[in-house]
Order: C-alpha cells, then sequence, then structure tokens
C-alpha cells in the first residue's frame, strides 16, 4: 500500500468518526400553523469525546422541477431557540422550534431546520475556526388540518438510459411517494407497489403542494414502462 493510499484511508476512518460525532432527532417532523402542535421539541446528541457547538438556522424550502433544492431563511416563519448550543461528551441539548408565521395558510410549507458544527479541527495543534465543518439539515413540514395532496401522473419517458417520470402535485399537502398508492396497469396485469419497492425504484421522494417534479425510475420488474400507466392515491 502507497503511503498516499494510506493518508486517504486514514483521513476516511477520520471523516466517518467525525461525521456521526453527533445525532439529529426527529430527522422529519411536520407542525400545524397554530395550535399545541404548532412547537416542536428536537434534541442534538453529543456522540463525541469533546464538547461540540452547534449552531441552529431555520430555512425555507422549494424544490423545482429536476428536483434541486432552494433554500433561504425562514427567521420570520420559525423560531428557534437556542440558536447555538454547546453541549458536553454523551450528553443531550434539546432545541425547540415553534412556527410563528401566518395562523392561516392556504397550503402547506416545507422547512429545513441546519444544525451546523463549528470548528472540528484536523488535529490537536489547529487553533480555533480552523478545520472542517459538519452540517445536518432536517425536514420539517407545516401543514394545515384540510390540506390534501392530490398527485398525476403527467409523462412517462425515456430520457437517454434512464426513464422518467412527471408527477404533478395539484393539492395543497406536500406528499412522499412512498407514502402513496401505486397501481401499475399494463394490457395483461394489474401490480400494486409496496412501500419499499417505491422507494427502490424511484429516485426521490418528496413533492411539494402545487408542483411539478420529474423523477427517474428504474422499470418495475419485467414491466415495459411504454405500455403500462401509473395511478396514484393518498391513503
Amino acid at each position: 500500500m502507497t503511503t498516499f493510499v494510506r493518508l486517504l484511508s486514514v483521513l476516511s476512518l477520520l471523516l466517518s468518526g467525525w461525521a456521526n460525532a453527533y445525532g439529529i432527532k426527529p430527522m422529519v417532523a411536520e407542525l400545524t400553523p397554530s395550535g399545541k402542535t404548532s412547537q416542536l421539541s428536537m434534541t442534538i446528541q453529543n456522540n463525541n469525546t469533546k464538547p461540540i457547538t452547534i449552531e441552529i438556522f431555520p430555512l425555507k424550502l422549494s424544490i423545482n422541477a429536476s428536483g434541486e433544492e432552494n433554500l433561504s431563511p425562514a427567521d420570520s416563519d420559525l423560531l428557534v431557540l437556542p440558536v447555538t448550543a454547546i453541549v458536553q461528551p454523551g450528553q443531550f441539548q434539546s432545541v425547540i422550534v415553534r412556527y410563528i408565521g401566518a395562523p392561516e395558510i392556504q397550503q402547506s410549507q416545507a422547512y429545513r431546520i441546519a444544525f451546523e458544527q463549528a470548528n472540528v479541527a484536523l488535529d490537536e495543534n489547529q487553533g480555533p475556526g480552523i478545520g472542517l465543518k459538519f452540517n445536518i439539515s432536517t425536514l420539517l413540514n407545516v401543514k394545515p388540518a384540510e390540506a390534501k395532496a392530490d398527485l398525476r401522473i403527467e409523462k412517462i419517458y425515456r430520457d437517454g438510459e434512464q426513464w422518467k417520470l412527471t408527477i404533478e402535485n395539484r393539492g395543497s399537502s406536500y406528499a412522499r411517494l412512498s407514502e402513496a398508492d401505486w397501481q401499475i396497469n399494463t394490457p395483461d396485469r394489474q401490480l400494486t407497489l409496496s412501500d419499499k419497492e417505491v422507494r427502490a425504484h424511484v429516485d426521490g421522494n418528496l413533492i411539494l403542494p402545487h408542483s411539478t417534479r420529474t423523477f427517474a425510475f428504474s422499470p418495475f420488474g419485467d414491466i415495459n414502462p411504454e405500455k403500462m400507466t401509473i395511478t396514484l392515491a393518498m391513503p
């Protein structure tokens, strides 16, 4: 093994350890725009052997038709307390996230809660402000009680070596594709997909209200995508 390969191996192990130095729960959550369920308690767990400093930022999330995310500050919609946390080794820190935006919204709104670890030094001799930073972003949706998703398959087509399907959400709520009922219809059979099969075959899961998104997918067994139709229904 060359010296360069050894260095890469050591760096990979170090980065793996640092990347798991802290954890966040929950990673996915839902709030209502008002009432008791407009607030959430999150937990930072320090799995490291040293204290860590975490900065927390609320960000508004939008997703374009290609699945690319756009994030913008959401301080006027979400209150986060504390905004900076110092967590001792093996300890936990609670973080309160409260929706403070408009109490009456017509459709669900999506956010990321970004947790940024500051000043992860590469070795003991480095001073403050030098080193690596690790971020964890969680998903938060604020959803009015009456909001519902309405999914429609707009197009199934081949793009080079990939198959793609375009889905429109005409409803007022976000949807996770793995939670939808997938009915595959061909001239000679019908097939219902499980949530596990959806996650295995479709590259992506979240579609926001009143939006269209294109997903890459792998064919379902021996079914020819050119001869199938798909019906989606939210439970």
